[in-house]
């Protein structure tokens, strides 16, 4: 892994939390999701940005970080809100932990304050 492609990663993901980037250090991954879930990952290897798309199933390499900026206003809208399989927990007769669900709307209002500019 090169230090210094994780450390851009790093920098330019890290500044866009409330859009819903979280670093998951056991993947040594940047993920794009809320309520836990990884709809979009983001790793460095190999001097090389490897970008999954865990929704379309899709892998990209990118070159640099100017490249993943430039995508990731498409990425981030496309990929908004609740995955598919938490809205249909979300629309099930489950129950869950209120404490839960209220911090996974506070991650949803968050984000679309983040990508509304707002």
């Amino acid at each position: 892994m090169s230090e210094r492609l994780w450390n851009e990663l790093r920098t330019c993901l890290g500044a866009r939390r409330d859009h819903g980037w979280y670093l998951d250090e056991g993947e040594m991954a940047w993920c794009f999701g809320l309520g836990g879930a990884c709809r979009v990952a983001v790793s460095a290897r190999d001097d090389r940005i490897h970008l999954y798309d865990a929704d379309a199933d899709t892998w990209a390499e990118l070159d640099d970080v100017t490249q993943l900026a430039a995508r990731l206003p498409a990425i981030e809208h496309s990929h908004r809100g609740f995955s598919v399989a938490y809205r249909q927990i979300l629309d099930s007769s489950l129950e869950l932990d209120t404490a839960e669900l209220a911090e996974h709307q506070r991650q949803l209002a968050a984000q679309d304050a983040a990508l509304d500019g707002t």
